[in-house]
């Protein structure tokens, strides 16, 4: 496995810039985790292959990470 530095920044859990919710984690190892996240307006379209960039605010910075999207077009703003 992976080693990986813990990180001790904080996520802002409140901010004007955020166009989404956390709806649930499920940590499957240490090293990959499933994240359902719901757009608080329209989703975004998007097509097989695609990947989004997530991006949280911690410490006053945004930070992003790419991850791709595993959801099939019709499940998009769905609640399954």
């Amino acid at each position: 496995m992976a080693h990986h530095d813990t990180d001790e920044r904080v996520i802002h859990t409140e901010s004007d810039h955020y166009n989404a919710t956390l709806v649930c984690r499920v940590d499957q190892t240490s090293d990959l985790a499933y994240f359902w996240v719901r757009f608080d307006d329209a989703p975004t379209a998007f097509g097989p292959g695609q990947y989004m960039t997530v991006g949280v605010y911690a410490h006053r910075k945004l930070v992003q990470r790419p991850y791709s999207v595993p959801s099939a077009l019709r499940a998009a703003g769905t609640e399954g």
